[in-house]
């Protein structure tokens, strides 16, 4: 059974805090359940190491060379990760480097290979077909600094947009204009998929259950910067 931990400020005759030692008083409650928890963990258990354990820790990870997205956006895309506290309300306990509260990160070459692979395909997938990315590594005693670098390329652009059968829908330019894609904007699948199911779901709020959407969308041989898209919506019958 885990051990259970108690925190109790002693009063004196006179009612003062008695004297103690931190872990007495209320404001050093984590610290020391840290301090405990770390104790009841067997010594074998502590001199166990893995491969792992051997990795360099990653001290920060970058994004350069992005414009058309966020670091943000594509962080959120990878799964490479720089250590850190695992809460902003731990911050000031993790300044005292006390495990239990640090989140360690350690860089995995094989994670890191897919992590390119990943970023490729974010902005693939977003109308950026030309996009490579590199990586960066500095490294400093046990610890790395990852930098991933982007070359976004010339997008693929939406010349052409057209959105077919929703005549005699109500609020038809309604349901057209809430569509994010536009003309002249990057070839988003990301967008045309969000499009599409945007105009079924519509169409099915307006009493149309068995609506489909069928997606057309062309980029020429001839002009691979351009996309043709075509969206045909066949409403089915009417619920009653």
């Amino acid at each position: 059974m885990a051990p259970v931990y108690r925190f109790a400020v002693g009063r004196r005759s006179d009612g003062r805090d008695a004297p103690g030692d931190g872990c007495a008083q209320l404001g050093f409650a984590v610290l020391c359940l840290a301090l405990g928890l770390g104790a009841a963990v067997p010594n074998g258990v502590l001199a166990q190491s893995t491969a792992r354990d051997t990795l360099p820790i990653v001290r920060t990870v970058r994004i350069e060379g992005n414009a058309a997205f966020s670091d943000s956006e594509i962080k959120r895309a990878i799964a490479t990760r720089a250590s850190g506290c695992k809460s902003v309300f731990l911050a000031p306990l993790c300044l005292l480097k006390i495990g239990a509260f640090v989140r360690t990160e350690r860089l995995d070459a094989r994670e890191l290979r897919t992590d390119v692979a990943r970023i490729r395909v974010y902005y693939f997938r977003r109308g950026y077909r030309l996009a490579q990315v590199d990586t960066s590594l500095v490294r400093e005693g046990d610890q790395v600094d990852v930098t991933f670098l982007v070359d976004e390329g010339a997008p693929v652009i939406v010349r052409s947009l057209e959105i077919r059968g929703l005549e005699g829908i109500a609020d038809e330019q309604a349901i057209a204009s809430g569509i994010e894609l536009k003309e002249g904007q990057p070839f988003s699948e990301v967008k045309l998929t969000a499009a599409r199911e945007r105009i079924e779901r519509e169409l099915g709020n307006r009493g149309y259950p068995e609506a489909a959407v069928l997606v057309d969308a062309l980029i020429p041989s001839s002009d691979t910067s351009s996309a043709h898209v075509a969206l045909e919506a066949f409403s089915g019958p009417r619920s009653r």
